[in-house]
């Protein structure tokens, strides 16, 4: 079970290398159907197929690699939602900690359709990120587009439900965090009745945590303590953080 901690709304800008085309991971772009009439919204999933022994980095890579970039394409009048990634898993290799997708893997958004009352609407993106095996890392860039018809088209919706349940769910109400010296402790609500097996925290932006330092975690009535070793005493103003919390 997994929950999404919202702590902060953190914006994360990587500069990528010059990339080579795609060939270890590869996207592709999907809408979901029905597609619905002009000025109305359509899910779509950039699915990334990810070559056995490869893996991919989350929107925080962690203390190596590079997240994902991606720039759109759009008609005049459609727009873009935030993108929404599924939960990533935690890699450690030559003494480094990373967040990682080592399989295929959907990333999330929104599409708000411009205004017409028919036709196709052409969306297409183009994106760079680091694919990586524990030898070698390889900068790669594709392109991925669909074409919507507007009021029509095929019905995607158990793939995509399949890939809304890989996603981080929000937590029903707020978490909240305290710095005492070399320690963030993040109190995360979560009723006693839910069990944790092998909880990891997934922060969010870099500079706060120390990553390879051990995460432990407590009960205190419903919530859930996560007690984590901050990277630099000296710099503990985080503002808003944003995470996720993986329940095992």
């Amino acid at each position: 079970m997994i929950l999404r901690l919202f702590l902060i709304l953190a914006a994360l800008v990587a500069a990528l290398p010059a990339a080579a085309q795609s060939t270890n991971i590869v996207p592709r772009l999907e809408a979901e159907g029905p597609v619905p009439t002009g000025g109305g919204s359509v899910e779509l999933a950039i699915v990334f197929e990810t070559s056995p022994g490869w893996h991919g980095y989350w929107l925080n890579p962690g203390e190596a690699g590079l997240p994902l970039n991606i720039e759109w394409d759009l008609p005049e009048g459609a727009q873009i939602g935030q993108l929404r990634f599924p939960t990533p898993t935690k890699l450690e290799a030559f003494g480094l900690v990373n967040y990682v997708y080592k399989d295929d893997h959907a990333i999330l958004t929104t599409l708000t359709l411009p205004a017409i009352d028919s036709g196709t609407v052409p969306i297409r993106g183009h994106g760079t990120w680091l694919a990586c095996t524990d030898k070698i890392c390889v900068p790669e860039k594709g392109s991925f587009s669909v074409v919507i018809p507007v009021g029509e088209g095929a019905d995607h919706s158990d793939r995509f439900d399949q890939y809304r349940r890989a996603l981080p769910r929000p937590l029903a109400g707020a978490a909240t965090y305290e710095v005492d010296d070399r320690r963030v402790s993040i109190a995360i609500p979560l009723p006693a009745s839910i069990t944790v097996t092998e909880p990891e925290f997934f922060v969010g932006q870099n500079g706060v945590i120390d990553y390879a330092a051990p995460q432990s975690f407590r009960r205190k009535g419903d919530q859930l303590i996560a007690d984590l070793q901050v990277k630099d005493p000296a710099k503990t103003d985080f503002g808003t953080v944003e995470g996720v919390m993986a329940l095992g």
